[in-house]
C-alpha cells in the first residue's frame, strides 16, 4: 500500500497559520507566538508540520507543484493553444507575469519559509525530541530547503536568501536584494550536505517516500554540476553508489512500477512526490482521508473522442503534446519509444481503460504531435465521484537512478574518463533495448550523444528541460526541432513582477 502525504486533518490549522499575505515569505503570526502555545510541543507537532512542506511540493492546482514543472518543459517547445506543431513565442510565454514560469517561485519560498521556522523551533523548542528524531527531521528540513534553493537557482539564477524566519517588522528582510547565483548555489551544497549527514539510508516501510540521504547526494552531485565541480560532483555520485541502494528497475517494471498507481518508491527512485487514489488507501502515511493525485492524466490525454479509455469530463485534455520529431528521432526497436510515445495510427492501453484505444487520424485533434504514455493511465473507475476520474495516481519521481546515471556519465566525462562516461549511457540503452554506443572523446560527440539519451528516457519528467539550459544546449535545440533562434535570456526564467512590485529591491533577469 502506497504511503501518501497531503493536506490533512492535523495540518488545517497549521496550512492556515503560514499562507503568503502581503509578502512571498510571510509566515503568520511571525513572532511564533501562537506556534509556541499550540505547536512545537510534541514530536507530531514536527513532524505535521514538516508534511505540511512536502506538501507544497505536490501542488493542489494545475499551474502548482512539480506536476507544473514537467507541463512546464512541454509547453516551452510547443504552443498548446494550436492544434499543429508551433513553439510557443518565448517572449510572450517567458513573462514576469505568466503563471507556469513563476509558480516554482512562490513554491519554492513557501518550503523555504516553513523549513526555516521548523529549524528554528527545532533548537527553541525540541529539546524533548531524541537525538535522532532531531537529527531526522534536521536532514529533512535542510534536504528541502536545499532543494528549494537548487530550484530557484537553476530557473531564476540570481534570488534572495533567506535562511532565518522574520518578523514582517523586519525592514531590511522584507526588502532584501538578490544574491548572486554562485552564492545560493554554495547554500545549496552546505544545505544538501548537511542533509546527508543526518538523514536515514531508508526509511521504515510506515515512512516510505520521505527524502534519505540518497536524495541529498544525488542533489548535492548535480548542484555541483553546475558549479562545475566535477571533482566534488564524482564524490557525491561514489557516495550514493556506494550506499548500496539503487538500481535499474527491468524495463517492464517501468510501466508496471514506477509509472502506475499500483507501486510506488521502488529501488529506482531516489526521490518521489508520493500521490494516488486507491480504495481504502491513507494519506499523508497516517491519516485517512482521500487523495485523488495529480492531473497529469488528463494533461497528457489527446484531444479527440476515443470511446470510455479518456478522461471524458475533463477540461484540461491535450494540454501537453509531444513534439512529432521526439517520437520520430527514437531507434524504431528503443522500447522506450514503443511503450511511453504515442502517435496518430498507433494503440495504447493504459491500466484504467477497459480496452485498447486506436488513436484515430480521423478523431485526432492533435494530428500532427506525439503523446505522452507515461502517465496517460485512463478513467480512474474506482473513484468515487465524476471530479476524481480526472486523476492520475502515479507517484511523480523527481530524481530517478537513470537519471543519476547519465548526470554520472556527464561528470566522469568532464573528468576525462570517456570510456567511463559510455559505460554509464549504456546502462540506460541496454535497458531500453539498444546496442553499446562506441566511446567517444570528443566533446561534441558524446554531447550529442548524451543529450539524446536524456531526451529519450527522461521526456515527461521534471528535470529534462534543465538539462539543456544547463548545458547551454537549448539554443541547439530550438534551431533544430523549430529552426528558430532561442534567445539567451530564456536560459533563466524571469522574476515575478507580483514580488518585484512588493520588493523594488529585487533583481530582475537581463532581457526581461
Amino acid at each position: 500500500m502506497k504511503k501518501i502525504y497531503k493536506c490533512f486533518t492535523v495540518l488545517v490549522v497549521i496550512l492556515s497559520l503560514a499562507n503568503c499575505s502581503d509578502s512571498f515569505l510571510e509566515v503568520n503570526p511571525q513572532n511564533g507566538t501562537t506556534f509556541d502555545n499550540y505547536f512545537f510541543n510534541k514530536k507530531s507537532d514536527f513532524y505535521g508540520f514538516l508534511l505540511g512542506a512536502y506538501h507544497e511540493f505536490n501542488g493542489s492546482q494545475i499551474e502548482t507543484g512539480i506536476g507544473n514543472w514537467i507541463t512546464t518543459n512541454g509547453r516551452v517547445s510547443q504552443d498548446i493553444t494550436k492544434l499543429d506543431e508551433v513553439p510557443y513565442d518565448l517572449n510572450v510565454y517567458m513573462s514576469p507575469t505568466q503563471s507556469d514560469v513563476t509558480a516554482p517561485w512562490g513554491l519554492c519560498y513557501k518550503v523555504i519559509s516553513r523549513t526555516n521556522l521548523l529549524l528554528e523551533k527545532l533548537v527553541s523548542s525540541g529539546g524533548f525530541l531524541s537525538t535522532t528524531d532531531k537529527d531526522y527531521f534536521e536532514g529533512e528540513a535542510k534536504f528541502l530547503r536545499g532543494f528549494s534553493y537548487f530550484s530557484l537557482a537553476q530557473r531564476y539564477g540570481n534570488v534572495p536568501l533567506y535562511l532565518k524566519n522574520y518578523d514582517v517588522s523586519d525592514k531590511a528582510a522584507v526588502s532584501a536584494s538578490c544574491n548572486t547565483e554562485s552564492e545560493v548555489w554554495d547554500q545549496v551544497i552546505l544545505d544538501l550536505t548537511q542533509a546527508s549527514q543526518k538523514l536515514p539510508a531508508s526509511w521504515g516501510s510506515a515512512d516510505e517516500g520521505r527524502v534519505t540521504k540518497g536524495s541529498a547526494l544525488a542533489y548535492l552531485a548535480n548542484a555541483y554540476m553546475y558549479k562545475k565541480d566535477w571533482t566534488n560532483a564524482k564524490k557525491a555520485s561514489d557516495d550514493l553508489i556506494a550506499l548500496g541502494k539503487y538500481s535499474l528497475l527491468s524495463f517492464s517494471d517501468l510501466r508496471t512500477k514506477l509509472f502506475s498507481p499500483s507501486f510506488a518508491n521502488t529501488v529506482e527512485s531516489i526521490f518521489e512526490l508520493q500521490y494516488g487514489y486507491q480504495p481504502g488507501g491513507t494519506v499523508s502515511w497516517s491519516i485517512d482521508i482521500p487523495d485523488y493525485g495529480n492531473l497529469l492524466n488528463v494533461l497528457c490525454t489527446p484531444l479527440g473522442s476515443f470511446s470510455d479509455q479518456h478522461i471524458t469530463n475533463a477540461p484540461f485534455k491535450g494540454q501537453v503534446p509531444l513534439n512529432i520529431k521526439l517520437a520520430n528521432s527514437y531507434d524504431p526497436t528503443d522500447k522506450r519509444r514503443l511503450e511511453f510515445v504515442k502517435a496518430k495510427g498507433e494503440s495504447y492501453k493504459g491500466e484504467g481503460m477497459p480496452t485498447t484505444v486506436f488513436l484515430d487520424p480521423a478523431l485526432l485533434a492533435q494530428k500532427n504531435s506525439a503523446f505522452s504514455a507515461k502517465w496517460w493511465i485512463g478513467p480512474d473507475r474506482a473513484a468515487p465521484t465524476s471530479n476524481a476520474r480526472w486523476f492520475n495516481g502515479v507517484n511523480i519521481v523527481v530524481m530517478r537512478y537513470a537519471e543519476f546515471l547519465l548526470n554520472y556519465a556527464e561528470i566522469v566525462f568532464e573528468l576525462g574518463n570517456s570510456a567511463g562516461a559510455y559505460t554509464n549511457l549504456n546502462l540506460i540503452r541496454a535497458r531500453a533495448g539498444l546496442a553499446d554506443k562506441p566511446a567517444r572523446s570528443d566533446r561534441e560527440m558524446f554531447f550529442t550523444d548524451l543529450m539524446n539519451e536524456r531526451r529519450w528516457e527522461l521526456t515527461f519528467e521534471p528535470n529534462l528541460w534543465m538539462h539543456y539550459t544547463r548545458t547551454k544546449r537549448a539554443a541547439k535545440f530550438f534551431m533544430s526541432e523549430y529552426g528558430l533562434v532561442y534567445q539567451d535570456k530564456w536560459l533563466k526564467y524571469p522574476i515575478p513582477q507580483i514580488d518585484r512590485d512588493l520588493n523594488p529591491k529585487l533583481c530582475q533577469n537581463p532581457g526581461y
